[in-house]
């Protein structure tokens, strides 16, 4: 089972444009939040030159707990 996570998670950033940040979270964050998650999105694509993946993986790297806890059940709910 956690082999398929790893995977669904591998896929997800290798297929996910970054800046599908602002639909994964809306609805499920403050606004203010939903801001901040935004500008950090942004921050770490223009840093990373447009590179998506190296993007996600500071995007993710950098959650807190509780939205780190949003994306992952994103990522494992999510329908192919």
């Amino acid at each position: 089972m956690k082999s398929i996570i790893m995977h669904k998670i591998i896929v997800f950033i290798d297929n996910t444009n970054i800046d599908e940040v602002e639909n994964i979270y809306k609805g499920k964050v403050k606004d203010y939040m939903l801001g901040h998650l935004i500008d950090k999105k942004n921050k770490y694509k223009e840093y990373r030159i447009n590179n998506n993946s190296l993007a996600w993986l500071d995007f993710i790297g950098n959650l807190d707990e509780q939205n780190s806890e949003i994306l992952f059940d994103f990522i494992n709910n999510r329908k192919r």
